[in-house]
């Protein structure tokens, strides 16, 4: 009888460790999605100010370039031809 009650009570302590084990391993894994949420949206605002910055440049690099055709057909039309 007293043997079986070791056993049991041993079989008992080997079931409450995974249990712990398996707590500490679920707490760990919170942390770590929790972690990658505030990585992630950290990282979209990152590639959302990025994106603007190329938008921003973009458009800019347009306007100089429509500047430079408009600039290029003043100085080619016949209005300016007599002036030089």
């Amino acid at each position: 009888m007293e043997s079986e009650r070791t056993a049991l009570s041993e079989e008992l302590d080997g079931v409450e460790a995974r249990l712990e084990e398996d707590a500490q391993r679920l707490r760990l894994y919170r942390i770590l999605a929790e972690r990658h949420r505030h990585v992630s949206a950290l990282a979209c605002q990152s590639a959302e100010g990025h994106l603007d910055s190329m938008d921003r440049l973009a458009r800019h690099e347009r306007e100089k370039r429509a500047a430079r055709r408009r600039l290029a057909r003043l100085e080619t039309s016949p209005a300016t031809q007599g002036t030089r």
